[in-house]
């Protein structure tokens, strides 16, 4: 058999055996790196956490899903742009009994391999209706970290008044929102990295009106008192000039008055009649001044 011929059989068992797996119900779906794949069979409801690279399973009773288990972002945010289309923002009762809304917050999250199966498996469970591998992830996120954020955030926002969420210029806030999330998600295989606030249309909150009002008329009189201070610093740098230059002045007035000693006012005396005597004409005065004297001769 010739060489041809042996490539040809190849070609031809290559192309027959991708047949039987069609005809089998046969799939086959590569993992990609940094992922896991959930397989679950539809018969038993058995769920296998299979490893990235080439995985094989009968497409009519098993699916594959892909879940990432390296470091992921994702903001539950009031933007329908964003995310799901729709508002996934949070809201709290502040210290005080002020309702806070639009609060719009980000996580860099992290899947554990260990617990990925028990996940995958209670969302699943109990949301059959749609099982793409996006409604999954989103699904589990929702339902797991979205709520335990929202547990974290109603237990820590009763803790600030409004004041000192305005005043909150460490973000203790978030830190302490982060520290709860971050200890109810570890026993469920979540691994949160970060709590990242977020600017909504409202700012980091949406208070209400009458809250707002407060805020508003605080933050224009803080704008005011900026604005004083400003040209109060301004008038004092003015006043300083002023006084540098006097100071100045102050210190060649005396100056020159240190200068003008007795022999001083004599010399310039004398110099005073030598002009005089330059500019004489020779003639004698018709009137003298009692107690005036003539002028000299030469």
């Amino acid at each position: 058999m010739d060489f041809k011929n042996v490539k040809l059989l190849g070609i031809l068992g290559a192309i027959l055996f991708v047949i039987i797996l069609f005809f089998s119900g046969c799939g086959a779906k590569t993992i990609k790196q940094q992922r896991v794949g959930i397989k679950v069979n539809s018969w038993d409801s058995s769920v296998e956490v299979v490893e990235a690279g080439w995985q094989t399973y009968n497409a009519l009773t098993t699916d594959i899903y892909e879940i990432p288990v390296s470091k992921q972002t994702y903001t539950f945010t009031s933007d329908l742009t964003e995310g799901k289309a729709k508002d996934e923002a949070f809201s709290f009762t502040a210290k005080g009994g002020t309702l806070i809304k639009d609060l719009n917050l980000g996580v860099i999250y992290q899947f554990d391999r260990q617990n990925l199966k028990m996940l995958f498996l209670d969302y699943y469970n109990n949301n059959k209706e749609d099982l793409s591998e996006e409604n999954v992830l989103h699904g589990i996120l929702y339902n797991v970290v979205r709520n335990e954020l929202a547990t974290a955030v109603a237990n820590v926002g009763r803790t600030f008044s409004v004041d000192s969420l305005i005043n909150d210029s460490e973000n203790s806030f978030f830190s302490k929102i982060y520290e709860q999330a971050l200890t109810r998600l570890k026993p469920k295989g979540i691994i949160l990295h970060e709590v990242i606030p977020r600017t909504g249309k409202n700012g980091l909150y949406e208070f209400p009106d009458t809250v707002q009002d407060q805020i508003n008329t605080k933050n224009r009189l803080l704008v005011e008192q900026t604005n004083q201070n400003v040209r109060l610093n301004n008038a004092l740098k003015e006043l300083d000039a002023v006084r540098a230059e006097n100071a100045v002045s102050l210190e060649k007035a005396r100056a020159q008055a240190a200068q003008v000693t007795p022999q001083f006012i004599e010399l310039k005396r004398l110099e005073i009649e030598k002009l005089k005597a330059e500019r004489w004409n020779g003639q004698e005065p018709n009137n003298y001044f009692v107690g005036g004297y003539p002028p000299a001769k030469n």
